[in-house]
């Protein structure tokens, strides 16, 4: 929560059990402007590659199946002018 900048968050490490279904659902909780934010998928921690891209849709849920990895991570990039979202990222399944 609180997010003002562009910018990864922390990686999820999946690796004792991966997944291949992903969900993120972004809510700008302050502001007016349009926004951007990747959920990335690796499978090294080190090489990120794009799963699904979440934008302009308060609440909305972008989804993606069967693209199995280790790890995940949001990547903001476009905050928006005086935005402040809140981002919630999901996996489940093999």
């Amino acid at each position: 929560t609180g997010i003002t900048a562009n910018g990864a968050g922390t990686a999820v490490d999946m690796t004792t059990t991966p997944m291949s279904k992903f969900a993120i659902m972004v809510d700008r909780t302050a502001g007016a402007a349009a926004w951007t934010v990747d959920l990335e998928g690796s499978i090294n921690n080190a090489n990120w590659t794009l799963l699904v891209t979440s934008s302009a849709t308060d609440g909305a849920i972008a989804w993606t199946i069967d693209k199995p990895v280790l790890y995940m991570r949001y990547n903001v990039t476009t905050v928006g002018a005086s935005n402040t979202l809140t981002i919630v990222i999901a996996a489940s399944g093999r």
